[in-house]
């Protein structure tokens, strides 16, 4: 049987969110307590000496929306005393500067299929007038804009993987202003990303603007919150996109190794709702389409390492240069307050696997509450469930790679795989997407069955 939750949210007061949800014919409303988001997008005023674009100030507070109502929609309810994944459909009601654009259909349409590729949930979407603004939006600059030429605008997330990513391009393409764009949530991650992008600076000796945009949600640590949180690449990606126009670019870069941007499932058990899609071809296009609709000319998102693994993101020279910057970045899908990693999500897993065929296992934090590569880790049967998932689907791509139809075999094997070829090839005008992802898995595989955490696999495991 099939169950679906209905969930109202109401983003139309300054800061505050109302929702109910819809439990066998009652409204239920929740909390009794109003619960508060923010969003300070002052830097990418300050950074270029102009007030944040309406339009674009709207299209920010909407995906600090979705993504606040994708936090409070729980997917599991108690169903026939019986816990059980329900299909969430979300009805917002939002504030905005221009409701006439955002109510129009095109828009509104990009709008769904964004989000609804994200979450496989479905979205409904009404604007009204917003009687309120921010300081970003309104205060007058003295100086007028901050004109840069050619600026490069990249996604600086904090990971391993934005890290790296910008380390290539600050190497190979020394003469331009990069723009580096972190949302951050809390302030050790202001932290940890600050931290990051003036080393690289130092170690370059390259110019760069780091525009760090602040968001969160106050008052609802005593409420229940979903854990897949599908929305959060969209809140990125939406974000990057606005300070690249705000700089006078175009184009968005992103830096997502090409095995976690596709994210096949791990194993027969996932559903779509646990598998991100937050840097899938797709999403990186249906973003882009959306921005171009609502501001009236092309925009792009480009994926710079769709073709190369995390192991061979991290084996080039640039990011050896700049080794010492690795320690401040973080993988965790559920980091602690306190920075530490768990040691044992897929996350971790595949970032001291990375580190470790880079030969930069050594320029690591120790934060790992769990040391995977350790003969004296016995973790619970939970812990362990990552690293035998991606053994498994590791196994299952090396026999498909193993034989002489290797592409129909990776195919029926992995038919989410056609999903990505399809974008890739009409993006990118490239008859060789197929070859390409051939050796990007055949890569992955071969890097993989080295990683030092499998050799004590089959003791590890506690009782």
């Amino acid at each position: 049987m099939n169950y679906e939750t209905q969930y109202t949210f109401n983003f139309s007061q300054p800061g505050h969110i109302h929702w109910t949800w819809n439990r066998r014919e009652r409204q239920i409303e929740v909390p009794e307590e109003p619960v508060t988001f923010m969003i300070n997008d002052d830097a990418i005023a300050r950074e270029f000496s102009m007030a944040v674009d309406p339009v674009l100030a709207d299209a920010l507070d909407i995906a600090v929306d979705a993504r606040m109502a994708d936090r409070l929609a729980l997917r599991e309810q108690f169903v026939d005393n019986e816990h059980v994944r329900c299909h969430r459909r979300l009805r917002i009601t939002a504030a905005v500067r221009n409701p006439e654009l955002w109510n129009d259909a095109l828009i509104q349409n990009g709008l769904v299929e964004t989000l609804s590729f994200l979450t496989q949930d479905s979205w409904e979407f009404k604007f009204v007038k917003r009687d309120f603004g921010r300081k970003s939006d309104a205060q007058q600059h003295l100086f007028g804009p901050c004109q840069l030429r050619d600026p490069d605008v990249g996604l600086f997330s904090g990971g391993l993987d934005s890290f790296a990513g910008t380390c290539i391009q600050f190497a190979e393409e020394s003469r331009r202003h990069f723009v580096c764009v972190s949302a951050s949530p809390t302030n050790i991650h202001l932290g940890f990303q600050r931290r990051q992008f003036h080393h690289l600076l130092e170690q370059f000796g390259q110019q760069g603007t780091h525009v760090s945009v602040q968001y969160c949600m106050r008052g609802a640590a005593k409420t229940l919150q979903e854990p897949s949180r599908r929305t959060r690449g969209f809140v990125f990606l939406l974000l990057g996109a606005v300070v690249a126009l705000s700089a006078g670019s175009d184009r968005l870069h992103v830096y997502e190794n090409g095995i976690g941007a596709i994210n096949l499932p791990y194993d027969l058990s996932q559903v779509g709702t646990d598998t991100t899609r937050a840097m899938h071809p797709r999403s990186l296009r249906n973003v882009a389409l959306l921005v171009s609709q609502v501001v009236g000319r092309p925009s792009a998102i480009e994926n710079r390492s769709m073709f190369v693994t995390k192991v061979e993101m991290c084996r080039h020279p640039a990011v050896a240069r700049a080794a010492a910057g690795i320690a401040h970045t973080f993988s965790c899908d559920g980091p602690r307050h306190s920075g530490e990693h768990c040691g044992f999500c897929t996350s971790c897993l595949l970032r001291r696997h990375a580190l470790e065929q880079a030969n930069l296992a050594e320029f690591d934090h120790r934060l790992y509450l769990n040391d995977c590569v350790s003969p004296e880790w016995h973790p619970k049967r939970r812990q362990i469930r990552g690293l035998l998932a991606m053994t498994w689907q590791a196994s299952r791509l090396r026999r498909c790679l193993s034989s002489t139809a290797e592409w129909r075999n990776v195919m029926l094997e992995f038919p989410e795989l056609q999903l990505a070829v399809v974008e890739l090839t009409s993006e990118r005008n490239r008859p060789d997407v197929p070859e390409e992802i051939i050796r990007l898995y055949r890569k992955h595989v071969a890097d993989w069955f080295n990683f030092s955490a499998l050799q004590h696999l089959p003791m590890q495991v506690a009782a």
